[in-house]
């Protein structure tokens, strides 16, 4: 059972970890924008 759950855990992880990095860098960009637009015109 502990063999499992170790490979489960390293099958979840990959893909929900990138998955919450593009959440956190896209939710960056959103709060961000407001601030970056009038140096980038």
């Amino acid at each position: 059972m502990k063999k499992f759950c170790l490979k489960l855990h390293k099958w979840l992880a990959l893909p929900l970890g990138a998955f919450m990095a593009i959440l956190c860098f896209t939710g960056f960009l959103l709060l961000v924008i407001k601030d970056i637009s009038p140096l980038l015109d």
